[in-house]
């Protein structure tokens, strides 16, 4: 029982000063940390949430509910809870609650990071034509800014192809929303830029006659979740859209480009065992996460004490909305090893002030989960004045070692400061929250141009490194306890999406606008964005398309395709994996034949006896037929404009998977027409040698 009374008293103490920043560089979350403003905000709001660990989160959540609060069971053992801080504190003497966490909770702030690139999404950027489009599956994606009916949401007919919108703002003041099917005509009032929008189109958009912007899956199923960021609501939408989606008997997979960089990064915060849970209750799904966009910053330090005698310091140039830092101890016995005395550095001088200054700004304990200390710090801008910065001076037994973070917008850990004043680096910094989670893809971003030209006919520029090259921003593995992440990188440098008419700071002017599209008197449009954000939803939409060639794919193939059919060029190098690409870029095509090999051909949904039985990957000097089902014979012939047969093969007993080269290299220049002929179909495309 005194377990559980500490347990209680932990939970209070961090959700007073709930702490949590996230993705930074394109999309950035945050909440600005004041101590004083966050116990205003917890007298005004009488409700508390919370992660709970029980021995059976469903009974617990039916007793929660039974009681008259709000409670949701989303996996055996973890529930999301919403009571007073006085039934909370009830709950926590229960003999079957394990343990209560304080979820995160951000907003989010577009920072000024966008950039350029002539448009070509991920599966079409190898001259890949699949009759794959993600039909069946349900692409879930919880963030902020949605435009709903975006004709990039619409079909042929201006019918949303959104199929369900639960609008979760107002979460983190108690209130509650309903999932819908009448789909909203306007946007979700979140006050963001339209970052849902961007990301929701790169990963399903809908193909259009006006532009080439559509999305990997176009024709997948979409359900919107604009979220408040609060892990205990993120774990109630992952619940949710595996429910509907086991419903109406189809595979899903979920985007979420959001992070932070606050937190053990080890993966042992409730959130990620729920959600390896609820990835582990069957097969067809997936989650994917944005690696976060830290890297051109120093959010990271570390350091191992050769003896008792060494003291370091650690020094944050102040952010915009102050100052943060997240000290992990690498010791896992429960045991304190560090002793921290922060400080007002201010022109070189140190203020220690004293502890009841303190009690506002620091929390020290023993994490219940991993059983590491930690020490979280953080002044607002108004405590530290134009000039002064936080400081720690950290003394630690000999052997101990550390790991500290803080967050763009928050500071960074100041550079050659002298004195004994740690470096910062960019080490580390794969997102602290969902991608921390065993069964997870953590994604990472590379360049794959350097310029667009926006609507008012100017070129921009904001380059993040050479194309190929990861980029600048994508934030670096692995996890502190040697897990590999990212999975794997996509595009996400200057990527072309739909954007939000209805979000912050909209200008249809802007620099970054590329495109008005008119539809009576009604304009939607389309814009440029960088970061992880987007590189996540074009492996998001990529999974779509392979889970509608089989419906049935586990984690473990869907990690086994992603390490065995990711490319290596010069930039990832030829390792296994890379802290930076993961096992190396996504390839849709690869992935694809894979994705095909591994299934029952019975259980496919069946392309069979469609206008395309093929999927196609045309490459300089040759093209790859990639055979989609089984067929009892096939027959393939090139032939001049003449008709004159130039190649001709004819195949008997093609199995599902089956890839036959058409070897190009030989031909002449000019124009040739290819023909692939089933027992069902006819299928001719016309090539052009040059």
């Amino acid at each position: 029982m005194k377990q559980k009374n500490k347990m209680s008293k932990r939970f209070f103490a961090i959700v007073l000063v709930a702490v949590l920043t996230a993705t930074t560089a394109t999309a950035q979350y945050c909440v600005k940390w004041d101590a004083q403003a966050a116990r205003k905000i917890q007298a005004r709001v009488p409700l508390l949430s919370a992660v709970v660990r029980v021995t059976d989160a469903d009974a617990v959540a039916q007793q929660v509910r039974a009681d008259g609060w709000h409670a949701t069971a989303v996996s055996r053992h973890v529930m999301t809870l919403r009571a007073s801080a006085n039934y909370v504190r009830r709950l926590a003497t229960d003999e079957r609650v394990e343990l209560i966490e304080s979820p995160r909770t951000a907003t989010a702030l577009m920072a000024d990071a966008r950039a350029d690139m002539e448009v070509d999404l991920l599966h079409r950027g190898d001259g890949l034509e699949t009759p794959f489009t993600g039909k069946g599956v349900i692409v879930g994606v919880i963030d902020q800014g949605f435009e709903f009916r975006h004709i990039a949401f619409l079909d042929e007919q201006n019918r949303p192809r959104v199929v369900s919108v639960w609008n979760r703002k107002g979460y983190n003041e108690g209130i509650d929303g309903e999932p819908t099917t009448d789909i909203p005509a306007n946007g979700d009032g979140l006050s963001v830029e339209g970052h849902a929008c961007h990301v929701s189109n790169i990963a399903a958009g809908s193909r259009i006659g006006e532009n080439d912007y559509c999305g990997v899956a176009p024709d997948a199923d979409i359900i919107m979740i604009p979220s408040e960021f609060n892990e205990s609501e993120i774990l109630e939408d992952v619940r949710y859209i595996a429910d509907y989606a086991h419903r109406k008997g189809q595979p899903w997979v979920i985007n979420m480009s959001f992070g932070t960089q606050m937190g053990p990064h080890d993966g042992s915060r409730l959130l990620c065992e729920a959600l390896d849970e609820i990835l582990s209750e069957g097969d067809g799904r997936a989650i994917c996460v944005a690696a976060g966009n830290d890297h051109l910053q120093p959010v990271h330090a570390s350091h191992t004490f050769g003896n008792p005698a060494d003291t370091v310091s650690l020094l944050l140039e102040t952010g915009a909305y102050g100052a943060l830092v997240d000290l992990w101890c690498s010791t896992a016995d429960g045991e304190r090893h560090l002793n921290v005395r922060p400080f007002i550095y201010n022109g070189g001088e140190r203020d220690f002030k004293d502890e009841n200054f303190w009690a506002d700004y620091l929390i020290e304990d023993i994490d219940s989960r991993n059983q590491k200390q930690n020490i979280k710090v953080g002044l607002p801008v108004s405590t530290l004045g134009k000039t002064g910065r936080l400081g720690l001076q950290i003394v630690g037994d000999a052997g101990t070692h550390f790991h500290a973070w803080t967050n763009t917008g928050y500071g960074c850990f100041a550079q050659s400061a002298g004195e004994d004043f740690l470096d910062g680096d960019s080490r580390f910094t794969v997102d602290a929250q969902a991608a921390c989670a065993d069964r997870t893809i953590t994604v990472g971003a590379y360049v794959t141009a350097d310029h667009y030209t926006n609507a008012g006919g100017s070129v921009v520029r904001e380059g993040y490194g050479e194309t190929g090259q990861i980029a600048a921003f994508s934030n670096e593995g692995p996890l502190i306890d040697g897990r590999q992440k990212p999975t794997v990188s996509a595009p996400g440098s200057s990527i072309i999406s739909a954007v939000s008419k209805y979000g912050l700071g909209f200008d249809k002017n802007g620099r970054n606008i590329v495109q008005d599209v008119h539809r009576g008197i009604k304009h939607f449009y389309y814009g440029a964005m960088s970061g992880t954000s987007m590189s996540t939803p074009q492996v998001t939409g990529t999974i779509a398309l392979w889970l509608q060639a089989n419906p049935h794919l586990t984690h473990e193939q869907l990690l086994d395709i992603l390490r065995t059919t990711s490319r290596k060029d010069d930039w990832t190098g030829t390792d296994a994996w890379s802290p930076l690409y993961g096992y190396g870029k996504i390839d849709a095509y690869e992935g694809l034949k894979c994705a095909l090999q591994l299934a029952n051909p019975l259980s496919v949904v069946s392309v069979g006896g469609s206008s395309q039985p093929v999927t196609l990957r045309k490459e300089p000097g040759c093209w790859r037929v990639l055979f989609n089902n089984t067929e009892p014979s096939a027959y393939i012939s090139v032939a001049d404009v003449n008709g004159r047969i130039l190649l001709a093969q004819q195949l008997a007993n093609v199995s599902q998977g089956q890839e036959v080269i058409v070897d190009l290299s030989a031909f002449a220049h000019g124009t040739y027409v290819i023909c692939i002929e089933t027992a069902q179909t006819s299928l001719t495309r016309k090539i052009i040698c040059s």
